[in-house]
Formats: structure tokens, sequence, C-alpha cells
């Protein structure tokens, strides 16, 4: 059973610290529910807490949602920096759905039906998906052209090129994963 002064101390020596409530127990049948002890605890820490998120919307106490926002993004592999354009009016959105939401766990506490809001649809990707088309040497030889932290000299290139063209001229669309190592030839091409 969640005990609520170790909670609310836990609270108080780290202010920006998210509470956590599990389940004390596991249940034999998941038709019993909470007791009515484990309800009253779970209630009474959730008042704690939307009264703490009402108080911090009323003073835009940006600082209170400052860690829970860094984690997210932290889980979707971003940054956030609140000193960038638009932070403080991201941070005060999200102080606006925090305290919503810990108003409605209050209600849903009291027995009030609050529906689960539906998940958010994927962000489309970046780049569009396109069908795998085979990568060519001339591909590779185009990337190589341009990577480095220095420029290629054009002899070098121009080495290259040429040495690409022939095995094109002999060897004409032929995918990279098809050219076997050991004979520089297309697999099952005959020489």
């Amino acid at each position: 059973m969640v005990h609520k002064s170790k909670e609310w101390t836990r609270l108080k020596a780290n202010r920006l610290l998210i509470p956590m409530w599990e389940l004390p127990e596991p249940r034999v049948d998941d038709l019993t529910g909470l007791t009515e002890e484990e309800a009253e605890e779970l209630t009474d820490l959730n008042t704690y807490l939307n009264a703490k998120a009402s108080a911090n919307l009323s003073r835009r106490n940006l600082a209170a949602v400052l860690p829970l926002v860094v984690a997210e993004a932290k889980r979707l592999g971003l940054a956030f920096d609140h000193t960038a354009p638009g932070g403080h009016e991201a941070l005060e959105a999200c102080l606006k759905a925090y305290r919503k939401a810990r108003h409605e766990v209050t209600l849903r506490d009291a027995g009030e039906i609050i529906e689960t809001p539906p998940q958010a649809a994927p962000l489309p990707s970046e780049a569009p998906k396109t069908p795998d088309t085979p990568k060519t040497l001339r591909d590779v030889f185009e990337r190589w052209a341009q990577s480095g932290s220095t420029p290629r000299s054009k002899d070098s290139v121009g080495a290259m090129d040429r040495a690409v063209r022939q095995f094109e001229e002999q060897h004409p669309a032929v995918a990279i994963r098809d050219i076997s190592r050991d004979r520089a030839t297309p697999t099952g091409a005959g020489c």
C-alpha cells in the first residue's frame, strides 16, 4: 500500500519529482478494482497534486512542468531549450495541459466519466518512403565525391568517375548488392 506521508515527504524534498503510485500487491482477479483504503490514498494524492498544479498555473510557474517537458522531449529523441523562440509559449501550453489532466484525474477519482483522449496520429517521416531502389556504384560514387570535411581533388574525382563509367559500360544498371566481391562481376553473370 502507498503511504501518503512517504510520498509527500519525497515531494517536499524535491518539488519537481513526478509522484508515482503503484498497485501495492498483484490482484488475483482483475475485476475487484481498488480497495476503499487504496482508493482513498490515491484520491488524496491526486487531490494534492491537483492543488499543486492549480497553484502553479495561477502563479504561471513554468518551472513546475519543465522537467516533464524535458523528459518527454528526451524520450522522443529531442532536446528542449526553454530559452529558444517559442519555449515559454510551449511551457505555458504544457502547464495548462498538465493542470487540466490533474483536474480530470480528480474528477475520475470522484466517479465522473472522463473519456481518455485518442492517441495522436504518428508524425509523418521527414523523408517520404520510396520503394527500395537498388543502389548502384554511381550512387556510391556521387556520395563519395561530396563526402568528407575537405573537398576531393578534381584528379581523384575524375579518376574514380572514369573507373565507375568503365564498370557501368561492362555491367549496366547493376545493383551493388549483386556485385560479388571475389570476382568484381555481377553475381551469376558469365565472364
